[in-house]
């Protein structure tokens, strides 16, 4: 059981260094896109000879095929668009509640499920909804006026949260289809070839393509090595934690360790200004997202 949950936690702090490095490539003036496209194909390509089942794919045995490619691709470009949105933010906004904010976005799916899916939930899940828009709202608004140009880096977070929160909502969309499984265990695949052509096609609405620079290019690399690594970490997580009848907390644990990761970053590295709002509301998302784990 600690086990688990420990690999858990080094999960969720692995995740940390996507924040990192969109915060990063805001702060050099990297062109993100260029790193996020190549980011993205190269995970896509380890994702495929790790993990995808061949036997299974080449035989024609995947299940919903169509349904699945469709939804999945289209998962990867809205969680494109909401990273690279939220790096737009990243420019003027505090990076720390930026993130947090981003995160939070698993109330969308959670709410899709019980709306769209028919799913029930208990009293503590909608408490636990209510105390992530508290988090997000209360540095939001009280910290907005200490920030030059509050008004449009809160609009793209926000813009970032509802774009994230439609990606893990179509993300999750298979896990509805009655007896379906997935026996090629190609959605990390399809999921990183989605958010690719979200990269190329916003790149191409801008009038260039995504080409990376050397140092670039091996950035993107490593970060796709990680990448990988940490969707094995992932499911050997789950795996250890559901069968110690804990496998609603995996979840829970993985992003509160990512965003009380990604905090510790802003404070103490980029050395961002916190007050009070900004810890109360880190509180009450992490809070928030345990109860809605119950």
């Amino acid at each position: 059981m600690y086990i688990g949950i420990l690999i858990a936690i080094g999960t969720g702090l692995l995740w940390t260094f996507i924040g990192i490095i969109m915060s990063r490539c805001s702060r050099s003036k990297i062109e993100f896109i260029d790193y996020y496209a190549a980011n993205t194909l190269f995970t896509a390509v380890l994702t495929m000879l790790v993990y995808v089942r061949w036997n299974v794919a080449i035989g024609g045995q995947v299940m919903e095929p169509l349904s699945l490619t469709t939804v999945i691709i289209s998962s990867g470009i809205a969680n494109a668009a909401g990273l690279i949105v939220m790096q737009r933010a990243m420019n003027s906004g505090h990076n720390g509640v930026i993130w947090a904010v981003g995160q939070s976005a698993l109330i969308i799916p959670f709410i899709s499920g019980i709306v769209l899916f028919g799913e029930h939930a208990a009293a503590i899940k909608f408490l636990g909804v209510g105390m992530i828009l508290i988090g997000m709202l209360v540095p939001s608004i009280l910290g907005g006026n200490n920030v030059e140009g509050n008004r449009m880096w809160l609009v793209l977070t926000f813009a970032a949260f509802i774009l994230f929160g439609i990606g893990q909502t179509l993300q999750s969309v298979p896990s509805y289809w009655r007896g379906w499984i997935d026996n090629a265990n190609i959605r990390p695949t399809l999921g990183s070839a989605g958010a690719f052509a979200g990269a190329l096609v916003i790149s191409l609405f801008r009038g260039r393509l995504p080409i990376p620079d050397r140092r670039t290019l091996l950035l993107a690399l490593g970060m796709a090595a990680l990448n990988t690594v940490s969707v094995k970490l992932f499911y050997v997580a789950l795996d250890m934690l559901s069968k110690q009848g804990m496998a609603s907390i995996c979840f829970p644990l993985i992003v509160g360790s990512c965003i009380v990761g990604f905090s510790m970053y802003s404070l103490f590295v980029i050395r961002e200004k916190s007050r009070w709002f900004n810890w109360a509301g880190l509180a009450a998302t992490i809070t928030g997202i345990v109860a809605i784990s119950r």
